[in-house]
């Protein structure tokens, strides 16, 4: 198995989230989440998996298809809303029914506000997952925003962005 070079024990994966050295002759083994280390780096959040996990999808249909890897989605610059080199690192930890703390791109707001964010994301997402059309939507607005604010006007630190 491909390591990431690092001795992480994490499985070291192109832009297209194939296994690099892949054991198969086709090249046809993914891998997302936390056990992945694209070679942008990757932090282990939701945001950035589910995000891995759509241009895999993606990827694995593309497979099955066709035989031209060219066609193939990339990480992360395929992602809708998305054309840079970089993933925002966004957290939102609850620290009890009415305390939190929000992580945006390095800034960190702490209080009540981010229990309420943090109760919002988890039963829209909720909502999502269950293909109704508000979770959908608020969700879509929501990625868009993150993905133009990061972009425009709080950017990632350094150490998350292409090397």
């Amino acid at each position: 198995m491909a390591k990431d070079g690092q001795g992480s024990g994490y499985i070291a994966v192109d832009t297209t989230l194939r296994m690099v050295e892949c054991p198969v002759p086709d090249g046809s083994i993914f891998a997302i989440g936390d056990v992945a280390s694209p070679p942008l780096g990757h932090e282990k959040q939701a945001l950035q998996a589910e995000s891995l996990g759509h241009i895999a999808a993606g990827n694995i249909i593309r497979t099955a298809l066709h035989s031209d890897y060219s066609k193939q989605l990339h990480y992360p610059q395929d992602l809708i809303f998305n054309s840079t080199d970089f993933m925002p690192l966004v957290a939102d930890l609850s620290l009890g029914r009415y305390d939190g703390i929000i992580v945006f791109n390095g800034i960190t707001l702490p209080g009540p506000l981010a229990a309420v964010s943090k109760w919002l994301l988890e039963h829209t997402k909720v909502i999502d997952m269950e293909g109704r059309a508000l979770g959908n939507m608020f969700w879509s607005f929501a990625d868009g925003v993150v993905f133009w604010v990061s972009s425009t006007i709080v950017k990632p630190n350094a150490q998350i962005k292409k090397v």
